[in-house]
C-alpha cells in the first residue's frame, strides 16, 4: 500500500500522543472552562479554531493549557475536526447542514466538564482563561459601497477590505444589510450566497489551502476565512487590499433605493511566527479588533417579483488538478495508486482514462474513496491492452454531495499487482484519452461541464510505480535510519505524517507494527514499546534483516 497517512487518522493525534501513550489515564480537568474557546479569551471565534490548529500543528500540546477547550463535541479526543467544527460554527452557525451546531457544554458561559469516557477519562484542563488580544493600530475591515442592477437581475456582491501591519492566520466578520432586502442563505455555495477569499496567502505558491465560510440569515452576514490548517503561510502586512468578495440574492419585489450595510462585529487572527525555528509564539491565534468600517448598497431598479436567485460559483475559467501518487511494490506485490482532484471550484462530476503497461502492473482491485451516498464509480478495466476508465455523477444541484473547491479530493485507490517475473525497474501509469474515442477526460461543476480545451488550466499528475529489489535489510521501528529504535524515530514518522519532515530511510522500517502501511499507529507501537513495556516490534527486530512478511511499502528512498 501507498505509504501515507491514513484517510480518517485524526491529524491532531500526532501532537498529542506522547501524553496519550505515556499518561492515558489522565486527571479530569481541573478547572471551569467554555468548550470552544481555545485560546481563553472567553468567547468562542473563528481565532479559536486557528489558535488550536497552532497548538498542534505549530507549538505543541503544551501550548493548549486546557485540552478540553479544544474537544468540541466532548468525546474526550482532540482531533483536526473539532478545528474545523470551531470554524464552521462560528461562521455559518446552528444553521449549517453539516452539523456544527454549538459545542457541547460547558458553553455558552464557564462551567466544569461532567462527562468521562466509560472508564472515566477526561481531557485535562490545566489551566483557562488569561487570553489576549492583539494590538494592531493599523487594523481594519471596511466593507465598500455597492451598487446592484436590480430589475431581473437579483444578485448584489459587495467587497470587504483588510488592512494590517503584521501577518495574518485570518479574518471574519458580520455586516448587517439593511432593509430586509437580502434573501437567508445559509452555506456558502449550497445555498443562495457565494463567498471568495481575494487574497492568496503569502508562500502558497499560487496553492490555496484555505477554507472559507459564511451565513445569511435575517440580514445578517456572518463570514470567515482561515488560510490554512497545516502549512505556514500567511496573509501579508497591507493597508486597504480587497480581501473577500461576497455574492448573494435580493428577495424578489424589493424597491430600489440605498441599503445600510452596517458593520457589526469582526477580529482579525495573528499568524504564527514567520521564524520557523521559533517554536512558540503566544500571538499566534489571537484576535485582533479591527477598527470597522460601514458602507452602502445602492439598488439601481426595483427587483422583479417572481424572481427565482441562486448563487454560481465564483465567475472565471476552471483551474483544476487530477494526480496520480506514486508506490512502491516489489515483484509479486501490490503497489496502490491514488487518484485526487483538485480545483478552484467545486466538483460535481468528472472523468478519467489511464494507461499502463500490462507487462509489468495489472489491476486487480479499485476502492472508491469518496462516500457512498455521494452514489456509485464507474471504473472499466482492460488489464489486457492496460487501460482503466471511469466517471462518477453526485448531482445536478447546490444541495446535492460535490468535491469541495480548494483541496485536494482522494476519488479512487487503484490496487496493482507487480508482475513477479518483471525485471523494469519502474512504471508509469499515465492520463491519455482515447485518440478514437470519447473525451474522458472532464470536470463538471454544475451546469458547466470542462476539458482539458476549455479550462483555463487542466493539470494531470501522472504516477511512478517504483519495482522494488527483493531481499533490503532493514530494522523494524527504526524510521530516521540510525540502525537503532528510539523515541527519535517516533518523532520522525510524526514529522512525516503530519508536517511535512523528510521521507523514513526505508518506509517497511517505519512501519512498526508491520501491519503494511505508515500512520499514527506506528509511532504509538514504538512508545508503547519504548516506555510501557509493550513487545517488540515485529520482526526484522533488533538487528537489521529482509522482511518476512513483504508488503507494497519496501524501502523506497534511504538516507
Amino acid at each position: 500500500m501507498t505509504p501515507r497517512p491514513t484517510r480518517r487518522s485524526s491529524a491532531l493525534h500526532a501532537s498529542l500522543v506522547l501524553a496519550w501513550v505515556l499518561a492515558p489515564g489522565a486527571s479530569s480537568p481541573a478547572v471551569d472552562f467554555i468548550r470552544g474557546d481555545t485560546n481563553g479569551d472567553g468567547v468562542v471565534t473563528p481565532a479559536d479554531a486557528a489558535f488550536l490548529a497552532a497548538s498542534f500543528f505549530f507549538q505543541g500540546p503544551k501550548y493548549l493549557p486546557c485540552e478540553a477547550s479544544g474537544d468540541f463535541d466532548d468525546d474526550e479526543r482532540m482531533d483536526v475536526s473539532d478545528a474545523r467544527r470551531i470554524f464552521l460554527y462560528t461562521t455559518i452557525g446552528p444553521g449549517d447542514p453539516e452539523g456544527s451546531g454549538p459545542p457541547a457544554a460547558p458553553f455558552p458561559d464557564p462551567g466544569p466538564d461532567t462527562t468521562a469516557t466509560p472508564d472515566g477519562y477526561k481531557l485535562p484542563c490545566d489551566a483557562y482563561g488569561g487570553g489576549f488580544t492583539v494590538d494592531d493600530p493599523a487594523a481594519k475591515l471596511q466593507v465598500l459601497d455597492a451598487v446592484a442592477e436590480g430589475g431581473l437581475d437579483s444578485h448584489a456582491t459587495i467587497t470587504v477590505r483588510l488592512s494590517s501591519s503584521v501577518p495574518l492566520w485570518g479574518y471574519s466578520g458580520t455586516i448587517r444589510i439593511g432593509g430586509g432586502v437580502a434573501e437567508d442563505a445559509v452555506y456558502a455555495f449550497k445555498d443562495r450566497i457565494g463567498i471568495t477569499a481575494l487574497l492568496d496567502p503569502e508562500g502558497s505558491e499560487g496553492r490555496p489551502t484555505s477554507q472559507v465560510g459564511g451565513s445569511l440569515v435575517d440580514g445578517k452576514l456572518r463570514f470567515g476565512y482561515i488560510t490554512t490548517w497545516s502549512d505556514p503561510v500567511w496573509l501579508a502586512p497591507g493597508a486597504g487590499v480587497p480581501a473577500v468578495s461576497i455574492r448573494f440574492c435580493l428577495k424578489p419585489g424589493i424597491p430600489a433605493g440605498q441599503y445600510p450595510l452596517a458593520f457589526e462585529d469582526g477580529e482579525l487572527i495573528h499568524a504564527w511566527s514567520q521564524d520557523m525555528e521559533e517554536k512558540s509564539d503566544a500571538r499566534a491565534g489571537r484576535r485582533i479588533v479591527p477598527a470597522l468600517a460601514s458602507g452602502t448598497l445602492r439598488v439601481l431598479r426595483d427587483v422583479s417579483p417572481g424572481l427565482t436567485c441562486e448563487v454560481r460559483p465564483p465567475t472565471g475559467g476552471l483551474r483544476a488538478e487530477l494526480r496520480l501518487t506514486g508506490a512502491t511494490a516489489p515483484p509479486g506485490g501490490t503497489a496502490v495508486v491514488e487518484l485526487s482532484i483538485e480545483a478552484n471550484r467545486a466538483c460535481q462530476g468528472f472523468g478519467f482514462r489511464l494507461t499502463f503497461d500490462p507487462q509489468v502492473l495489472q489491476i486487480g482491485s479499485i476502492a472508491k474513496l469518496y462516500p457512498d451516498e455521494a452514489g456509485p464509480g464507474y471504473p472499466e478495466v482492460d488489464n489486457a491492452t492496460g487501460s482503466v476508465r471511469g466517471f462518477a455523477r453526485f448531482g445536478f444541484d447546490e444541495d446535492d454531495f460535490f468535491l469541495p473547491a480548494y483541496q485536494q479530493n482522494p476519488v479512487f485507490a487503484f490496487h496493482f499487482r507487480v508482475n513477479p517475473d518483471t525485471d523494469a525497474a519502474a512504471t508509469e501509469v499515465r492520463f491519455a484519452d482515447d485518440p478514437e474515442g470519447p473525451q474522458w477526460n472532464f470536470f463538471k461543476s454544475f451546469a458547466d461541464t470542462y476539458t482539458p480545451e476549455t479550462a483555463d488550466s487542466f493539470v494531470f499528475v501522472n504516477g511512478l510505480v517504483s519495482v522494488l529489489p527483493d531481499g533490503i535489510l532493514f530494522i523494524r521501528g527504526d524510521s530516521n535510519g540510525d540502525l537503532a529504535v528510539d523515541l527519535s524515530d517516533a518523532q520522525s514518522t510524526l514529522s512525516y505524517l503530519f508536517l511535512g519532515g523528510r521521507k523514513p530511510h526505508c518506509y517497511d522500517a517505519a512501519d512498526a507494527n508491520d501491519d503494511g502501511t505508515i500512520d499514527v499507529s506506528d509511532p504509538i507501537a514504538t512508545l508503547q514499546f519504548l516506555f510501557l513495556g509493550e513487545a517488540a516490534p515485529p520482526p526484522p527486530s533488533g538487528e537489521e534483516g529482509p522482511d518476512p512478511t513483504p508488503d507494497g511499502l519496501g524501502c523506497y528512498y534511504r538516507s
